[in-house]
């Protein structure tokens, strides 16, 4: 998904449309997209067993090294290391 994209289906502007989802949301498009994505992500691995390269292409990031960045700033530690630590509250022994 584009700013572009998103402004040509709701016939606006780019930039209005980034101004208007700023103002009522507080955050910009392309933070609430990530905040998306990283929730999708921290779901994928802590209720499956895809590879944490599946669940960075899954959540629609479009490199792995994006994912790690946007996954450790949110979380504060790498996808693995994650996974590792907190699987065990989520899956039935």
């Amino acid at each position: 998904m584009s700013v572009q994209a998103l402004a040509q289906a709701v016939g606006l502007a780019p930039g209005y449309v980034m101004s208007v989802f700023k103002a009522v949301t507080g955050v910009t498009i392309g933070a609430y997209i990530r905040q998306c994505r990283t929730s999708l992500a921290h779901d994928l691995l802590l209720t499956t067993d895809l590879s944490v390269v599946q669940v960075a292409h899954t959540a629609g990031f479009g490199s792995s090294s994006r994912f790690y960045a946007a996954f450790s700033a949110t979380y504060g530690m790498a996808p693995a290391e994650f996974r590792r630590r907190h699987r065990s509250l989520y899956v039935a022994e």
